[in-house]
Protein backbone atom coordinates (compact mmCIF):
# COMPACT_ATOMS: atom_id res chain seq x y z
CA UNK A 1 0.00 0.00 0.00
CA UNK A 2 0.91 3.44 -0.82
CA UNK A 3 0.11 7.02 -0.17
CA UNK A 4 2.05 10.34 -1.44
CA UNK A 5 1.03 13.57 -0.61
CA UNK A 6 1.93 15.61 -3.89
CA UNK A 7 1.28 19.32 -5.21
CA UNK A 8 -1.91 19.72 -2.99
CA UNK A 9 -3.16 16.57 -3.29
CA UNK A 10 -2.94 12.94 -2.63
CA UNK A 11 -2.36 9.79 -4.47
CA UNK A 12 -2.74 6.48 -3.21
CA UNK A 13 -3.29 2.66 -4.13
CA UNK A 14 -1.27 -0.53 -3.93
CA UNK A 15 1.63 -1.86 -6.10
CA UNK A 16 2.22 -5.53 -6.45
CA UNK A 17 5.55 -7.15 -7.02
CA UNK A 18 4.93 -10.37 -9.51
CA UNK A 19 6.66 -13.78 -10.18
CA UNK A 20 7.21 -14.09 -13.48
CA UNK A 21 8.01 -18.28 -14.19
CA UNK A 22 11.36 -19.46 -16.42
CA UNK A 23 12.13 -15.69 -17.18
CA UNK A 24 15.75 -14.80 -15.59
CA UNK A 25 15.45 -12.29 -13.08
CA UNK A 26 12.89 -10.15 -15.02
CA UNK A 27 10.99 -7.74 -12.29
CA UNK A 28 7.16 -7.30 -12.98
CA UNK A 29 4.66 -4.70 -10.96
CA UNK A 30 0.82 -3.91 -11.48
CA UNK A 31 -1.14 -1.57 -9.22
CA UNK A 32 -4.14 0.44 -9.05
CA UNK A 33 -3.75 4.08 -8.21
CA UNK A 34 -6.10 7.20 -6.93
CA UNK A 35 -5.39 10.82 -7.60
CA UNK A 36 -6.94 13.62 -5.87
CA UNK A 37 -6.57 17.13 -6.34
CA UNK A 38 -3.08 16.93 -7.62
CA UNK A 39 -1.81 20.40 -9.73
CA UNK A 40 -1.21 18.58 -12.86
CA UNK A 41 1.38 21.50 -13.78
CA UNK A 42 3.82 19.60 -11.06
CA UNK A 43 3.37 16.04 -12.21
CA UNK A 44 6.87 15.40 -13.33
CA UNK A 45 8.45 18.75 -12.63
CA UNK A 46 11.66 18.85 -11.54
CA UNK A 47 12.12 18.41 -7.72
CA UNK A 48 15.57 19.84 -7.27
CA UNK A 49 14.40 23.23 -9.21
CA UNK A 50 13.61 24.77 -6.14
CA UNK A 51 16.70 23.67 -4.40
CA UNK A 52 18.14 26.49 -2.31
CA UNK A 53 15.34 29.05 -3.13
CA UNK A 54 12.25 29.97 -0.50
CA UNK A 55 9.59 27.46 -0.58
CA UNK A 56 6.85 27.85 -3.94
CA UNK A 57 10.02 30.58 -5.23
CA UNK A 58 10.32 28.11 -8.44
CA UNK A 59 6.58 27.30 -9.10
CA UNK A 60 5.35 29.81 -11.16
CA UNK A 61 8.43 29.89 -13.95
CA UNK A 62 7.39 25.49 -13.55
CA UNK A 63 3.79 26.11 -14.22
CA UNK A 64 3.82 28.74 -17.07
CA UNK A 65 6.72 26.31 -19.36
CA UNK A 66 3.47 23.32 -18.89
CA UNK A 67 0.47 23.09 -21.47
CA UNK A 68 -1.42 22.34 -19.22
CA UNK A 69 -2.66 23.40 -15.03
CA UNK A 70 -5.30 22.55 -12.95
CA UNK A 71 -6.38 19.71 -10.51
CA UNK A 72 -6.12 16.31 -11.53
CA UNK A 73 -8.24 13.35 -10.46
CA UNK A 74 -7.74 10.04 -11.86
CA UNK A 75 -8.03 6.27 -11.64
CA UNK A 76 -5.54 4.49 -13.03
CA UNK A 77 -4.23 0.85 -13.94
CA UNK A 78 -0.89 0.14 -14.45
CA UNK A 79 1.75 -2.77 -15.55
CA UNK A 80 5.38 -2.85 -16.28
CA UNK A 81 7.72 -5.55 -16.79
CA UNK A 82 11.54 -5.42 -17.31
CA UNK A 83 14.88 -7.11 -16.70
CA UNK A 84 15.92 -4.27 -14.04
CA UNK A 85 14.69 -1.21 -12.34
CA UNK A 86 15.82 1.17 -14.82
CA UNK A 87 13.90 -0.53 -17.48
CA UNK A 88 10.83 0.11 -15.82
CA UNK A 89 10.08 3.12 -16.99
CA UNK A 90 10.39 2.45 -20.42
CA UNK A 91 8.06 -0.53 -20.15
CA UNK A 92 5.94 1.21 -18.22
CA UNK A 93 2.04 0.22 -19.37
CA UNK A 94 -1.11 3.04 -17.82
CA UNK A 95 -4.90 3.17 -18.29
CA UNK A 96 -6.37 6.42 -16.57
CA UNK A 97 -10.07 7.53 -16.72
CA UNK A 98 -9.17 11.33 -15.53
CA UNK A 99 -10.69 14.69 -14.68
CA UNK A 100 -8.93 18.02 -14.59
CA UNK A 101 -10.90 20.64 -12.57
CA UNK A 102 -9.99 24.45 -13.37
CA UNK A 103 -8.24 23.72 -16.38
CA UNK A 104 -6.36 26.37 -18.65
CA UNK A 105 -4.70 25.10 -21.82
CA UNK A 106 -1.59 27.18 -22.45
CA UNK A 107 -0.36 27.47 -25.66
CA UNK A 108 -3.44 27.67 -27.96
CA UNK A 109 -6.63 29.61 -27.91
CA UNK A 110 -9.30 27.36 -29.48
CA UNK A 111 -11.78 30.18 -29.23
CA UNK A 112 -9.62 31.67 -31.78
CA UNK A 113 -9.08 29.13 -33.74
CA UNK A 114 -13.43 28.89 -34.38
CA UNK A 115 -13.37 32.44 -34.87
CA UNK A 116 -10.74 32.58 -37.43
CA UNK A 117 -11.25 29.45 -39.02
CA UNK A 118 -7.32 29.25 -39.50
CA UNK A 119 -3.67 28.47 -37.83
CA UNK A 120 -4.05 28.97 -34.23
CA UNK A 121 -0.76 28.69 -32.27
CA UNK A 122 -0.14 31.01 -28.84
CA UNK A 123 -2.85 32.41 -26.25
CA UNK A 124 -4.59 29.73 -23.63
CA UNK A 125 -7.68 28.50 -23.05
CA UNK A 126 -9.86 28.18 -19.69
CA UNK A 127 -12.03 25.28 -19.43
CA UNK A 128 -15.23 24.24 -17.06
CA UNK A 129 -14.78 20.93 -17.35
CA UNK A 130 -12.03 18.89 -18.90
CA UNK A 131 -12.24 14.78 -18.56
CA UNK A 132 -11.21 11.48 -20.88
CA UNK A 133 -9.18 8.20 -21.24
CA UNK A 134 -5.42 8.26 -21.22
CA UNK A 135 -3.38 5.58 -22.03
CA UNK A 136 0.79 5.21 -21.54
CA UNK A 137 3.11 3.19 -23.13
CA UNK A 138 6.42 4.12 -22.09
CA UNK A 139 6.89 7.40 -23.30
CA UNK A 140 4.06 7.36 -25.87
CA UNK A 141 0.90 8.95 -24.78
CA UNK A 142 -2.87 8.74 -26.20
CA UNK A 143 -6.01 10.69 -25.22
CA UNK A 144 -9.50 9.43 -26.42
CA UNK A 145 -12.44 10.21 -25.99
CA UNK A 146 -11.65 13.97 -25.01
CA UNK A 147 -14.48 16.17 -23.93
CA UNK A 148 -14.19 19.56 -22.39
CA UNK A 149 -16.31 22.61 -22.08
CA UNK A 150 -16.17 26.44 -20.92
CA UNK A 151 -18.98 28.63 -21.38
CA UNK A 152 -20.15 28.45 -25.18
CA UNK A 153 -17.30 26.47 -26.30
CA UNK A 154 -17.37 22.81 -26.13
CA UNK A 155 -14.58 20.17 -27.52
CA UNK A 156 -14.15 16.73 -28.44
CA UNK A 157 -11.49 14.75 -30.09
CA UNK A 158 -8.31 12.74 -29.47
CA UNK A 159 -5.01 13.38 -29.50
CA UNK A 160 -1.66 11.30 -29.57
CA UNK A 161 2.00 12.22 -28.06
CA UNK A 162 4.76 10.41 -29.99
CA UNK A 163 8.07 9.81 -27.28
CA UNK A 164 9.43 12.82 -29.56
CA UNK A 165 7.08 14.97 -28.07
CA UNK A 166 5.59 15.23 -31.52
CA UNK A 167 1.94 16.15 -31.33
CA UNK A 168 -1.19 14.09 -33.83
CA UNK A 169 -4.86 14.39 -33.78
CA UNK A 170 -8.59 16.05 -34.32
CA UNK A 171 -10.77 17.82 -32.39
CA UNK A 172 -13.86 19.13 -33.39
CA UNK A 173 -14.51 22.67 -31.63
CA UNK A 174 -18.21 24.25 -31.34
CA UNK A 175 -18.87 28.24 -30.59
CA UNK A 176 -22.46 29.11 -29.84
CA UNK A 177 -24.94 27.88 -27.88
CA UNK A 178 -25.88 24.17 -29.47
CA UNK A 179 -29.07 24.10 -27.90
CA UNK A 180 -30.54 27.22 -29.71
CA UNK A 181 -29.05 25.71 -33.24
CA UNK A 182 -26.65 28.06 -34.17
CA UNK A 183 -23.75 26.51 -32.46
CA UNK A 184 -20.84 26.92 -35.18
CA UNK A 185 -18.52 23.97 -35.04
CA UNK A 186 -15.01 23.48 -37.10
CA UNK A 187 -13.01 20.88 -37.36
CA UNK A 188 -9.27 20.85 -36.29
CA UNK A 189 -6.01 19.08 -36.89
CA UNK A 190 -3.81 18.85 -33.67
CA UNK A 191 0.14 19.32 -34.61
CA UNK A 192 3.22 20.85 -33.37
CA UNK A 193 4.81 19.56 -29.80
CA UNK A 194 3.94 19.61 -26.26
CA UNK A 195 5.50 22.75 -25.59
CA UNK A 196 4.30 24.62 -29.06
CA UNK A 197 1.09 23.17 -29.86
CA UNK A 198 -0.69 24.28 -32.82
CA UNK A 199 -4.38 23.88 -34.36
CA UNK A 200 -5.30 24.07 -38.27
CA UNK A 201 -8.04 23.31 -40.43
CA UNK A 202 -8.07 19.82 -42.46
CA UNK A 203 -7.55 20.56 -45.95
CA UNK A 204 -11.45 19.31 -46.71
CA UNK A 205 -12.39 22.05 -44.31
CA UNK A 206 -9.94 24.75 -45.50
CA UNK A 207 -11.85 24.31 -49.17
CA UNK A 208 -15.91 24.04 -47.37
CA UNK A 209 -14.76 27.22 -45.17
CA UNK A 210 -13.38 29.20 -48.28
CA UNK A 211 -16.92 28.24 -50.44
CA UNK A 212 -18.95 29.30 -47.08
CA UNK A 213 -17.19 32.67 -47.20
CA UNK A 214 -18.08 32.96 -51.00
CA UNK A 215 -22.05 31.97 -50.57
CA UNK A 216 -22.41 33.84 -47.09
CA UNK A 217 -19.65 35.34 -45.68
CA UNK A 218 -19.07 35.36 -42.07
CA UNK A 219 -22.17 33.35 -40.68
CA UNK A 220 -21.19 30.53 -43.98
CA UNK A 221 -17.65 29.95 -42.84
CA UNK A 222 -17.59 27.55 -40.03
CA UNK A 223 -20.71 25.88 -42.02
CA UNK A 224 -18.45 25.68 -44.92
CA UNK A 225 -15.87 24.07 -42.79
CA UNK A 226 -17.74 21.58 -41.14
CA UNK A 227 -19.28 20.54 -44.57
CA UNK A 228 -15.73 20.36 -46.22
CA UNK A 229 -14.75 18.37 -43.43
CA UNK A 230 -17.28 15.78 -43.76
CA UNK A 231 -17.05 15.86 -47.62
CA UNK A 232 -13.45 15.27 -47.13
CA UNK A 233 -13.85 12.08 -44.96
CA UNK A 234 -15.63 10.50 -48.08
CA UNK A 235 -13.15 11.89 -50.92
CA UNK A 236 -10.01 11.65 -49.25
CA UNK A 237 -8.70 10.83 -52.99
CA UNK A 238 -9.39 14.11 -53.50
CA UNK A 239 -8.99 16.64 -50.35
CA UNK A 240 -6.04 14.56 -48.94
CA UNK A 241 -6.77 14.16 -44.90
Amino acid sequence: DIKIDHAGGTVQGTVERQDVAGVGKDIALKGQLETKGVEISAVGANPTAAAGKPDGAAVPARKAARPLTGRLDASTRFDTRAANVAGLLDALQTQSRFSVRNAVLHGIDLARAVQTVGLSRGGETRLDTLAGQLNTHGKAVALNNLVASSGVLSASGNVAMAPSRVLSGRVHVSLGAATLGNAVGVPLVVGGTLDAPEVTLTRAAMVGAAIGTMVLPGVGTGAGASMGDKLGEKLKGLFGK
